[in-house]
């Protein structure tokens, strides 16, 4: 049996955006995808800002391992903030919402979730987390960097990631493409 991974991202298109963002978002996801199949599982990508909400929740319900990707600034006002960021664009809130209801879903079907990045934020977030936005100058990379290659990995079962019990972090989330980065602490109860 072939264990399944249902990577969720923004989105495939994005008109408002400069097409090296894109690229570099496509790279990313493409090397996230390889990275699953060198462990010897398949994997599907799913775009939350546009897919049809019954296929994003399908596939959620039908993998063995949900992963959030990276992408976007989530929406301030999830995390009790305001926009604070010195260029307003708009914020992909749907991609949000389809995002949340497929952590919620995981979290009530007890599947093993991971999010990298802006999935890590979210995750945070829809569980009750704390963020904080702190506002700096963009410092887009000029080019796509080497460390988006796919890696190697070892072979795991979902069930090793799942019977683990992860501590709380205070780590800071730090992105050189968003012009404001929340930083995101755990709440711990």
């Amino acid at each position: 049996m072939s264990i399944h991974a249902a990577l969720f991202h923004v989105r495939t298109r994005r008109p408002r955006a400069g097409a090296e963002y894109q690229r570099l978002l496509d790279a990313l996801n493409a090397s996230a995808v390889a990275a699953v199949e060198d462990m010897g599982w398949t994997a599907s990508l799913h775009a939350a800002g546009s897919d049809p909400e019954h296929s994003l929740r399908r596939a959620s319900r039908e993998a063995d391992v949900v992963v959030l990707l990276g992408g976007d600034d989530i929406d301030p006002s999830l995390y009790g903030q305001s926009d604070r960021r010195p260029i307003r664009t708009p914020y992909e809130r749907r991609a949000d919402r389809m995002q949340i209801a497929v952590i919620m879903d995981a979290v009530s079907q007890r599947r093993p979730l991971l999010g990298v990045c802006r999935g890590h934020q979210l995750l945070n977030v829809a569980l009750g987390g704390l963020c904080a936005s702190t506002c700096r100058g963009t410092a887009a990379p000029a080019r796509i960097p080497s460390w988006t290659r796919p890696c190697r990995a070892s072979r795991h079962s979902p069930r090793d990631f799942s019977r683990r019990r992860c501590a709380p972090t205070t780590r800071r989330s730090t992105s050189s493409v968003a012009a404001c980065t929340p930083s995101c602490t755990p709440t711990t109860g």
